[in-house]
């Protein structure tokens, strides 16, 4: 009996040793994650907008509905920009 609480004791005291490093190795999971998902964040350039038919707030408006429609939310799966008439647009 006293042999088995000797090992009981051992166990227990090395499971304590642990705890501490596997709470960091947590909390690094955690962090990483996070991390890779902002940056697997899909970027939308919505471009060839004209005036009448097709108005940015128009074209925004409908590819955000049909993103939304599948389960995508703005600003968590994927960002929008409208592509300027004139000039060279980054995606941000």
């Amino acid at each position: 009996m006293n042999v088995f609480l000797d090992i009981l004791s051992e166990a227990a005291f090395d499971t304590l040793r642990l705890l501490p490093f596997l709470y960091l190795t947590y909390l690094l999971m955690e962090y990483l994650e996070d991390k890779a998902q902002e940056e697997a964040m899909v970027k939308i350039m919505l471009a060839h907008l004209s005036p009448t038919n097709n108005t940015p707030s128009q074209a925004e408006w409908t590819v955000g509905d049909i993103l939304s429609s599948r389960g995508f939310e703005k600003n968590r799966d994927y960002s929008m920009n409208i592509a300027l008439k004139e000039g060279l647009t980054l995606l941000e």
